[in-house]
């Protein structure tokens, strides 16, 4: 549970009690853990660290967060909207992708880091694709002629992540700026935890223009959750 306090100062101090690791959705027999709840809050994506405890990739939040993962895995066998690792570098600490579902990816980007990411995770040259003037198109047709590499390599992501989760609503301000919180956390975070999560996410940090003033969150888990701060402000 999340609950909200005031100290003796009567600055707000929100409590989020992670509870997990959850199972992804349908690999709850591979791995001998409970299937997501039906509950309101904000949740965090992570593997189990070789050098112990666990590795952050991300946050999100939802109102119903096992209908939300409901349609991630949905995405997930459609290879769209959800980035797939090398599970057994991930945790290891090394972020490398197999393939990005996520449609800007296909649009021209002419970094050379990026054209290299590309290349190395769909197999084809700089120039696949230029005669496909849809981007959702070209990755739906690599998607297509990649499909079990990417299958099998998603497949033992899911089996290998583990979700923790602060339950807390029905309100979406404050949970967006718990999921900013802990995305902000990661960035700051030494090498290889701020390594792994995705940039330019759509996070909403406080609105002090909407009137709205700092709140400190308390992190309590009982498992280790590497670059996860016991406090931080939101």
């Amino acid at each position: 549970m999340v609950e909200v306090m005031l100290n003796a100062v009567e600055s707000e101090i929100l409590i989020a009690d992670w509870q997990g690791p959850y199972s992804w959705p349908g690999f709850e027999t591979d791995n001998n853990f409970p299937s997501l709840p039906k509950i309101c809050g904000v949740y965090i994506q992570a593997f189990e660290y070789n050098f112990g405890g666990y590795i952050i990739y991300c946050a999100g939040h939802a109102t119903n967060i096992r209908n939300r993962f409901a349609q991630h895995e949905r995405k997930r066998r459609l290879g769209d909207q959800i980035d797939i690792f090398d599970v057994e570098k991930i945790k290891a600490g090394v972020r490398y992708l197999v393939w990005n579902g996520y449609s800007d990816w296909w649009k021209t980007n002419a970094k050379a880091a990026a054209l290299a990411e590309r290349q190395r995770a769909i197999g084809y040259s700089f120039d696949w694709g230029n005669e496909i003037t849809c981007y959702q198109t070209k990755k739906a047709v690599a998607f297509a002629e990649r499909c079990r590499m990417v299958s099998m390599a998603s497949i033992a992501q899911c089996r290998e992540m583990r979700i923790f989760i602060a339950e807390f609503g029905p309100g979406d301000r404050l949970r967006k700026r718990l999921e900013a919180g802990v995305m902000d956390a990661l960035y700051a975070a030494p090498a290889p935890f701020c390594d792994l999560p995705d940039k330019g996410m759509a996070l909403s940090r406080m609105d002090t223009n909407g009137g709205e003033t700092t709140v400190v969150v308390e992190n309590r888990c009982s498992a280790l959750l590497h670059a996860l701060p016991m406090r931080f402000a939101i």
